[in-house]
């Protein structure tokens, strides 16, 4: 059996946002280009919507960080558009209605 290192992204119910984040290492039967088999069940090596599987503890971790510093990037410009609706609603008059 080989070890590989499975990344996992941990959502609230909702998957409106992370709320954690894990590496654990796992011994597999066998793989193959993209997959691998864990107790006789078939795994995707690499997924934004699962856990992924990789060689070292190292390549998990940066896959993790580019995870989270994509979503932060998501989330400052949804912020951004927020404030910038918050300006326009505090800028309303009774007349323009």
């Amino acid at each position: 059996m080989a070890i590989k290192y499975k990344a996992r992204v941990y959502r609230n119910p909702d998957r409106k946002f992370d709320c954690g984040s894990t590496i654990e290492a796992v011994n597999i039967e066998r793989e193959s280009d993209k997959s691998v088999w864990i107790r006789g069940e078939r795994h995707i090596k690499r997924s934004d919507f699962w856990p992924s599987y990789f060689d070292s503890f190292e390549e998990a971790q940066a896959d993790l960080i580019k995870h989270q510093q994509k979503r932060i990037e998501s989330l400052e410009e949804r912020l951004t558009k927020a404030r910038e609706v918050l300006d326009e609603i505090k800028r309303l008059r009774e007349e323009q209605a």
